[in-house]
């Protein structure tokens, strides 16, 4: 885990798994160890046998996932950040394509998820009743 030290401008990181040396890293340094761990295999969070990082797309745009699974409302959470997910007058409606083989294709609805995989496109749209 990182703190930003300085919060305008990232001048820095503080490494809380380190407090007791209070280690200092630059972000570029920061990415650079992130990267160093997940290609030794060890994934974001530095443990063997957590979830791989998926490239997933999302209306478009790239969006990287460290699960096995999504759910409805995580995607809806992606395409749309401010979702009101739980204002009646919005309705999201999820489908995906390129998912696996026993799932290929389908639509994700409330409450569900679905196995990801790299290169699995969800489209969210979002209707207003009013």
């Amino acid at each position: 885990m990182f703190a930003q030290l300085d919060g305008h401008s990232g001048a820095g990181y503080l490494d809380h798994a380190d407090c007791g040396r209070g280690q200092i890293t630059s972000p570029k340094e920061n990415n650079l160890m992130n990267n160093e761990s997940t290609a030794a295999g060890q994934g974001a969070h530095g443990a063997q046998g957590q979830d791989k990082t998926v490239t997933i797309i999302v209306n478009g745009r790239p969006k990287e996932v460290e699960k096995e699974k999504i759910s409805f409302e995580e995607v809806v959470l992606l395409a749309f950040p401010g979702a009101q997910l739980q204002n009646p007058d919005f309705i999201y409606t999820v489908t995906y394509t390129k998912g696996h083989n026993d799932n290929h294709e389908g639509t994700l609805t409330k409450g569900r998820e679905v196995k990801v995989k790299d290169g699995m496109v969800f489209n969210v749209t979002e209707t207003n009743k009013s």
